[in-house]
Formats: structure tokens, C-alpha cells, sequence
């Protein structure tokens, strides 16, 4: 059907433009941890307890702004188009890896603050491109297009990932700040400005745009939601703050634990997001979102527990990424569950709740996982010994939350699901529909 290929060619020019922003994404993530080690130890392999507290404070604040320019986001899309609400995130995007090259260059690790600010205010990226796709998914492709827009994410990670190792840190920052500013060109020229449909745009009044700018107004929208919705707010917080824990410990209690380099943790999540995006791509093709999350949904806790009982040797690490590829397609087999539940004129209300709940969860993360990683890095620096409570087990917790709330949601409240029910249907569909529908007025007349 030529409409279902627009639909699918509109999913991929926004697909290439989240996966072309999510490298300076990557790269300004990773090149913050390098940069201000180099700024207070003077190398940047060298960790220390204060670029670590730097750098938890700098992930705390990025993701307090996330949290705050949600609600505008989402409103804002559903006003007046995502596209333009997608290209406000990546000019802001280019302001931030802009603050973080300037950072580094001139040595001020305050920058990379304002420069994880302004990257956290635009962090709607990911739920702002994931409602387009869904606007542009009819019953059939809802998973796959959600599962496209995941792997494309994934393989502008990889990319964005190796250009962080392989160049100097000057060079990967300054082709971050390129790299955002194209993607704000491939969305300004190919991407069509057709989510929401313009018939389903409302104007909004003077005092809907100053609410959109409360950070309590997305509570008011998640307590209108059903409970089976909110309960899938929660896997999302969950899980949000198991990566935000991840975060934390990688690329510095991984280094001492296992003893492993920064080269060696990088070709590992390498490969690892190189293999998911194949995987997800292949996967989705042949199985449905729900049955998949609920085959799936329990993996999430078996990459922090095998960190967290294996030998401290590299090679538990690499296990550990083999087993978390499954929670990597259930994750993208929950969004698309979460995207299906409200139609899209409402649909920006799912996303400013998706990006609050993602991101709070990894602020928590952040936070409760920081002081037990630097305690554990002050104890083995002076003694050589390790404390009993490591960080893979607060993500372990996080993890097992996710699992219980999940499948709670599936058994005692599946009959709220609404996934399958708000979707694009083409010309063909609705005259089918519409012939049904008279046939099933005719026999109920005779």
C-alpha cells in the first residue's frame, strides 16, 4: 500500500535523525568522564574521588533539567509539530557539546555543568521521535517501527562511542558539536511535518504555555492515566535508574574491580550495541511487543547479577553484556507498549511522562548509587581491600523492582492495556472497516 510505504519512509528519515543526534549524545557523555579527569588529575585515565563527585554532580543537574523541560516538550509537540519540537532539542543539543568542547579547552570543569544542562534539556529526544513513529504506525508495524527507531539509536551509540576512543578528546567534541548541528539540518529538510496530523493540533491559550513550564503539571497528566499505564511509568523509572547506577560504576569501580582498561570497557559496550541493534531489528520482525516483554522482562536482572557474583576477572564483564542483550529487547518492546496506550493527539502526554520517568529514575540512580561507589574506591585506594556493598547491587535492586511492577501490571491489570487500539489506519483499512461495519447493520436489520 503506497500510504503504509510513506508511513514507513516518514519513521525512517526521523529513525536517521535520532540516530545521527544520539552520537553527540555519546560522545559528550563519555568525553565529560575523560575530560575532567584530565582536568583535576591531569590524565584522563587517572580516577579520583572528586572527578567522580564532579561528574555525579554534573549527571545529578542534567537530569534535573530533563526532568523540568519534559512537560514543554511534550506539550509543545502536540501544539505546534514535533518537528519543530525536535529541532529546538538538537539546537540546544549543539549549545551543549559546544559548553563541553569550550570546558575542556580552556580547563574549567564548571562548564561541563552548564554543558550537562543544556544537553539534559534536551534529552526528549528519544520519547519525542518515539511518538512521531508511533503516529506513523499503523496495527502491524507499531513494534517494528519503535524497534527501527531503537536500533538506529543504537548503531549512532556505536559510532558515537568510537569516535570518543579513537580521537583526542578536542577532536570528539568538536565533531559532536558538528554532528548535532547536521542533525538539526536533516530534520529541518527531510523529516515531514506530520505528527501530530494537523487536524488533531489544538491552539493552546497563554495559560496552557506557562503550565506546560510547571514541573508539577506532568504529575497532574500521570494521575489521569490508568493504573496499568502508571504501573509501566514505574518499570521505566526502574530502569532508568538501573543505567543511571550503570553510569556511575563503569568507567571507574569496573576499572579497579576487574581490571580492565577504558579500551577494553569500550570495545565491550561495542560490541554489545553493535550486536543489540541486529538483534532487535531481526527479533521484532517475528515477534509481537507483548508477547516479547513477557518473555523477556525477567532478563533485566541477570547483567547487575552476574557482575555482581562472578570473579572479579574481564571476562565476568563480557559474560555479563552477552546476557543483557535480552533486556535490551524488551526494553524496546515495552516502549512500544507504553507509545501505544493514548492516540496522538495525546501522545505528547505520554511522552513528557516517558523522559520525567526515565530520567528521575536515573537521577535516583545517580544519587544512591554515587556515595556507594565512592566509598568503595576510598576503601580499596587505602587498604586494597573492598567494601561489602558494591554498586552493581543497588542496580540489582532497581532491576528486580522493574521485573515485580511489570509483570504485577500484566497480571492484575492486562485488561487496561490499550496497546493495538490507537493506531494509523490506511485508506484501504478504513474502507474495510467501513464495509464491515455496513454488513454488520444489514444482518442486524434482516
Amino acid at each position: 500500500d503506497e500510504q503504509v510505504v510513506q508511513f514507513w519512509r516518514n519513521s525512517l528519515w526521523m529513525s536517521c535523525a535520532y540516530g545521527l543526534a544520539t552520537m553527540p549524545f555519546v560522545i559528550n557523555a563519555f568525553s565529560m568522564t575523560y575530560s575532567l579527569n584530565y582536568i583535576v588529575s591531569g590524565s584522563s585515565e587517572v580516577v579520583s574521588v572528586e572527578s567522580t563527585g564532579l561528574l555525579s554532580v554534573a549527571l545529578a543537574i542534567g537530569t534535573a533539567c530533563s526532568v523540568m523541560a519534559q512537560e514543554a516538550w511534550g506539550r509543545g509537540g502536540a501544539w505546534f509539530g514535533r518537528k519543530r519540537a525536535i529541532m529546538g532539542i538538537t539546537s540546544l543539543l549543539s549549545l551543549g557539546c559546544t559548553a563541553g568542547l569550550m570546558a575542556h579547552v580552556i580547563r574549567l570543569s564548571e562548564l561541563w555543568i552548564v554543558s550537562a544542562a543544556l544537553v539534559g534539556i534536551a534529552s526528549a529526544l528519544f520519547s519525542t521521535g518515539a511518538s512521531y513513529c508511533a503516529d506513523m504506525s499503523t496495527a502491524k508495524n507499531f513494534g517494528k517501527t519503535n524497534a527501527v527507531l531503537t536500533a538506529v539509536g543504537a548503531v549512532g551509540g556505536v559510532v558515537g562511542f568510537i569516535i570518543s576512543v579513537v580521537c583526542d578528546l578536542i577532536v570528539s567534541l568538536s565533531i559532536s558539536v558538528a554532528l548535532a548541528l547536521l542533525a538539526l539540518l536533516l530534520v529541518a529538510l527531510m523529516v515531514p511535518d506530520v505528527s501530530p496530523p494537523k487536524g488533531k493540533r489544538s491552539k493552546p491559550s497563554k495559560t496552557d504555555i506557562c503550565e506546560a513550564f510547571l514541573v508539577c503539571s506532568v504529575y497532574k497528566s500521570i494521575l489521569a492515566q490508568k493504573r496499568y499505564t502508571r504501573l509501566l511509568l514505574g518499570v521505566l523509572f526502574c530502569l532508568g535508574a538501573s543505567f543511571g547506577c550503570m553510569r556511575v560504576w563503569l568507567l571507574n569501580w569496573a576499572m579497579l574491580h576487574f581490571g580492565m582498561s577504558v579500551e577494553l570497557i569500550g570495545t565491550l559496550m561495542l560490541s554489545y550495541l553493535a550486536v543489540s541493534s541486529i538483534v532487535l531489528v531481526v527479533v521484532s520482525r517475528f515477534l509481537p511487543p507483548k508477547i516479547g516483554c513477557n518473555v523477556l522482562m525477567w532478563t533485566s536482572v541477570l547483567f547487575s547479577l552476574i557482575v555482581m557474583v562472578g570473579p572479579g576477572t574481564s571476562a565476568t564483564l563480557c559474560i555479563a553484556f552477552a546476557f543483557g542483550l535480552p533486556e535490551a529487547i524488551a526494553a524496546s518492546f515495552l516502549n512500544a507498549i507504553y507509545f501505544g496506550q493514548l492516540s496522538s493527539k495525546r501522545r505528547g502526554e505520554l511522552a513528557a511522562m516517558h523522559s520525567v520517568a526515565d530520567k528521575l529514575g536515573t537521577l535516583s540512580g545517580v544519587l544512591v548509587c554515587t556515595p556507594v561507589c565512592v566509598s568503595w574506591i576510598e576503601t580499596y585506594t587505602v587498604t586494597g581491600d573492598s567494601t561489602w556493598l558494591t554498586p552493581p547491587m543497588v542496580q540489582l535492586a532497581f532491576d528486580c523492582m522493574a521485573v515485580i511492577l511489570y509483570y504485577s501490571a500484566r497480571l492484575c491489570l492486562r485488561h487496561e492495556d490499550k496497546f493495538g487500539v490507537f493506531v494509523l489506519r490506511t485508506e484501504c483499512e478504513r474502507q474495510m472497516e467501513g464495509s464491515q461495519s455496513q454488513d454488520a447493520d444489514a444482518s442486524s436489520t434482516g
